[in-house]
């Protein structure tokens, strides 16, 4: 067993060329479908562990980055030595930049666009190992349709409402598990600066829903919760 993760861009996604085999595989992982929460020991389940035509929301796993005294003493979980601080380096900016990547686990028929929705690391032990803790979410395209506003008065001003009418359309979206205004703003403008833009257009919506969850506000869009129609302007 082998797991590949691939920087994917475009769309429809493509790999642009960085992929990574993990240096060292997790003694287990979860694998979480729909109401379906499984856990797989890959050391005692041995190499082939077919799962394929499950919905992925979610695989987690807790395994370790070896230092470089430990890599001539390889273990059954070891694949190829990889500077540790440099994969730490790398996950955290899959993290804070929510680069599209490809995770393909070998023999399991698990192959899916995601997101690493969280990564925890900590330096761990003498040897200079960093163990961490990773969440990926599956990198679900959002659902786009036309919304067009209603335009007063058109037949007294006909070329005022054909205007307001172009200017209406609109995309729609609603918020999934794992979302935040900057990667929306991503997906749309490629600009994730641009989340102030959709925090303004969508203010009642996300400052009422924070209420609803018992906040006094979303602190300007920091908070949204899966569920949320929100207008892309």
């Amino acid at each position: 067993m082998d797991i590949y993760l691939t920087e994917m861009e475009g769309e429809p996604l493509a790999p642009i060329g960085r992929q990574l085999r993990l240096p060292s595989l997790p003694e287990k992982f979860s694998y979480q479908s729909g109401n379906s929460f499984l856990t797989f020991n890959v050391i005692e389940q041995g190499p082939t562990i077919l799962v394929s035509g499950l919905e992925l929301v979610k695989i987690s796993w807790s395994a370790v980055f070896y230092g470089e005294a430990r890599r001539n003493n390889p273990n059954g979980l070891f694949r190829e030595w990889q500077p540790p601080e440099t994969m730490r380096e790398l996950f955290r900016h899959w993290n804070v930049t929510r680069q599209p990547l490809r995770i393909n686990i070998t023999t399991t028929g698990l192959n899916y666009d995601v997101f690493l929705q969280t990564f925890k690391s900590e330096d761990s032990g003498a040897f200079g190992d960093i163990a961490y803790t990773v969440d990926f979410i599956h990198n679900i395209p959002p659902k786009i349709k036309s919304v067009r506003n209603n335009v007063a008065n058109a037949q007294s001003q006909p070329q005022a409402a054909q205007e307001s009418t172009q200017a209406s359309v609109q995309k729609a979206y609603t918020v999934v598990s794992g979302d935040t205004l900057w990667g929306i703003a991503m997906k749309f403008y490629k600009d994730g600066s641009a989340w102030k833009r959709i925090y303004d257009a969508n203010k009642d919506v996300i400052e009422n829903a924070a209420k609803a969850h018992g906040m006094s506000n979303s602190s300007q869009g920091k908070w949204i919760w899966a569920g949320e129609k929100l207008v892309i302007p």
